[in-house]
């Protein structure tokens, strides 16, 4: 799988979180865009330094992989999930008739 990210900072005022819109591919013509930006960021004694990124994405694609994230449920089982419980409601509401 090809994966790429691709950034674009957008202009700030002083004081204001840097922000920015971002592109990731996924895959052959699969791409998750949105935009960001820097909430934070701390530098440490030792000369590391965190920074704190916030993301958004309005595709439907961005929740499925949001809860693999959060739950470690695959979209592709979300998916089937999905799909068998339809079934199953067709199923019986066809049986009811």
């Amino acid at each position: 799988m090809s994966e790429c990210l691709n950034i674009a900072y957008l202009p700030r005022g002083t004081g204001e979180p840097q922000r920015f819109r971002y592109a990731f591919g996924l895959g052959p013509g699969l791409e998750l865009t949105g935009v960001g930006s820097s909430t934070g960021d701390r530098h440490l004694p030792d000369g590391t330094a965190v920074s704190a990124l916030r993301f958004r994405a309005d595709q439907r694609l961005s929740r499925r992989l949001r809860l693999w994230l959060e739950t470690g449920r695959s979209p592709a089982r979300l998916l089937w999930r999905a799909v068998g419980e339809l079934a199953t409601r067709c199923a019986v509401a066809g049986l009811a008739v």
